[in-house]
């Protein structure tokens, strides 16, 4: 599948096996099991009538018994457990990420090297590893922020689209379309709004934001001449 990006770039998007795709997702928490994170849900145990012990699940309805100590246990565990999860979460989500685009998205590499120097010289390590370079190629020079969750969905689509309905699948699309359009427009006009009001609060600029061809709602008078 071809896609072309808003800078004229052609990709090609290729399949990727689902279970390929699980197993990434799935190292990362193997790993963070493995470092002592502590990404399963805690326990505490209490004594039943007969005497025996019982192991029971934190959840946040529990997290208050009469015990000040024994609640103040709970609460670390649980704060400590969700920071973990929220991590995890996070590790997951780019390790999938860098893996979808690195071995999903053929993409020429330029002859230009300029944008190696670029990213090295925001402190960005670029590794002589064409497969390596391609990612950060993809990710800081080629595509926006909506782009590449538009690329992702579509690597998603092609996938575990088989087991869809093309019905739904296309509605699926056009949801996706109809939310990157949604986004763009908020995002334009959350830099504009921060523009105008750095333009008004830094000294020299005297609020002046006639220079961008607005004046803060008022109607902007022409030359009748």
């Amino acid at each position: 599948m071809l896609y072309m990006t808003e800078k004229g770039v052609e990709l090609t998007l290729k399949e990727l096996s689902p279970a390929l795709i699980q197993r990434v997702v799935s190292e990362v928490a193997i790993r963070a099991r493995a470092d002592g994170e502590p990404i399963d849900v805690p326990t505490f145990q209490l004594k039943t009538v007969a005497g025996e012990i019982q192991e029971f699940q934190l959840t946040d309805k529990n997290l208050e018994p009469e015990d000040p100590d024994e609640a103040l246990r709970r609460q670390l565990s649980w704060t400590k457990y969700q920071m973990a999860l929220s991590e995890l979460e996070a590790a997951q989500a780019t390790a999938r990420t860098k893996f979808m685009l690195t071995w999903g998205v053929d993409v020429d590499l330029p002859d230009d090297q300029r944008w190696i120097k670029m990213l090295k010289s925001g402190g960005i390590d670029v590794p002589d590893d064409e497969d390596d370079q391609r990612f950060l190629y993809l990710l800081y020079e080629v595509l926006t922020p909506l782009e590449l969750q538009a690329v992702i969905a579509e690597l998603n689509i092609i996938a575990f689209g088989k087991a869809v309905d093309p019905k739904e699948v296309e509605s699926f699309r056009e949801q996706l379309r109809d939310q990157v359009r949604r986004r763009a427009g908020t995002a334009i006009s959350d830099a504009l709004r921060s523009l105008l009001e750095t333009l008004e609060e830094s000294p020299g600029l005297g609020g002046d934001t006639a220079i961008l061809g607005v004046d803060d709602g008022e109607s902007v008078a022409t030359n009748a001449d």
